[in-house]
């Protein structure tokens, strides 16, 4: 179960007994914000190395797996290469 900023400053009021300042209450939605945005990234990137595994190996022709990233044939060419060449470095 996923705690909105509130929940967690309502959890640490209530259950802890933290007094959470304006200040605090302000970096809460912000550090939550952030940890939000950075799980979004993680799990686009998992995916998109999933799709280019399935590439590599034949599983999927580079247009399906385009499709399936909503990218464009060659921005997921370009991904393709990328990740080739961070797994030779």
């Amino acid at each position: 179960m996923k705690l909105t900023p509130e929940q967690k400053i309502d959890i640490l009021e209530n259950d802890f007994g933290i007094a959470a300042t304006t200040e605090m209450k302000k970096d809460m939605r912000i550090m939550c914000n952030l940890s939000d945005l950075i799980e979004e990234r993680g799990i686009e990137q998992g995916m998109l190395m999933t799709l280019c595994s399935l590439v590599n190996d034949g599983v999927l022709k580079p247009e399906e797996a385009a499709k399936r990233a909503n990218m464009s044939v060659a921005a997921f060419d370009e991904k393709l290469k990328e990740m080739k060449a961070d797994k030779m470095a």
